[in-house]
């Protein structure tokens, strides 16, 4: 099974998010300054309609099941393929697969590399005004360059939510469709962009 979500931790805001956490960004992962990235959402992203030949349930839990679609999965693993670039995952989904999210994408087909993920915080901060998913990369990214001293060269964000304000660099689903053909193309490109985002302090 693969859910280690903490029911409790989420209830108080227990998950950890300004320290440096092994499972948001292990120390001196092999890197260098020619790093692609891409955040992938889940929801919206890599699921879109339930039900269908196409779709499957990859996690039989009762109160958290989640729904895949192999289409989308596809569709990922084409702009990884192209693009050399590693995943961060940015979706709500890591706070029920925390420790387990390389084995979680391995197991629903995805065969990009997988690098990290971004910061945890208690479901209830999620939605703050302050803590939007934007926010919660740029945090990432912030201490990614605090550990190994620059920022990817080329970053990609898959996501159906505003990503503010790295909108500049996100290419938007349908959240009843998920990544689509077309979708590969723009995400192509945009890893071949130059990442000039200024990280805030």
């Amino acid at each position: 099974m693969f859910p280690d979500y903490d029911a409790e931790a989420e209830k108080t805001g227990g998950y950890p998010y300004d320290g440096v956490d092994a499972a948001v960004l292990p120390p001196k992962l092999p890197v260098d300054a020619s790093l692609k990235v891409v955040f992938v959402d889940f929801d919206g992203v890599l699921n879109g309609p339930l039900g269908g030949p196409d779709v499957w349930r990859v996690l039989p839990h009762s109160t958290y099941a989640m729904v895949m679609d192999r289409r989308c999965i596809a569709h990922l693993n084409e702009i990884t393929t192209t693009t050399e670039a590693r995943i961060v995952v940015s979706s709500s989904w890591r706070f029920v697969l925390r420790h387990s999210m390389e084995r979680f994408l391995k197991h629903i087909g995805v065969t990009g590399a997988y690098l990290a993920m971004t910061p945890l915080r208690g479901w209830k901060q999620r939605f703050s005004e302050h803590n939007t998913r934007g926010k919660e990369i740029e945090h990432w990214l912030r201490l990614f360059a605090r550990v190994h001293g620059f920022l990817p060269a080329n970053v990609a964000v898959l996501d159906d939510m505003d990503v503010s304000p790295l909108n500049s660099y996100a290419v938007y689903t349908r959240a009843n469709v998920g990544l689509e053909a077309h979708h590969v193309g723009k995400a192509v490109k945009m890893l071949g962009r130059p990442f000039r985002f200024r990280v805030s302090p």
